[in-house]
């Protein structure tokens, strides 16, 4: 079981945000971010409440980064 922290970023638009902002909007916005916290092998994330499960098995798809924390 691994100890190492990681903050997993979303982008729960899934590259719309970045390909329709300026056309809906008239600014660009690159993504609407959601995050997800791993620590010893479960990823705990809100989800109308807090949820915990298998890491980048949310349903906010793949992560766009992942942020080593320690």
């Amino acid at each position: 079981m691994s100890s190492q922290v990681s903050l997993y970023v979303y982008d729960i638009t899934m590259g719309m945000a970045r390909n329709m902002s300026m056309n809906f909007l008239g600014v660009q916005v690159d993504a609407v971010y959601h995050t997800g916290l791993v620590v010893f092998g479960t990823e705990y994330y809100f989800g109308g409440g807090i949820c915990q499960g298998s890491p980048k098995m949310t349903p906010y798809g793949k992560p766009i980064r992942e942020v080593p924390l320690g």
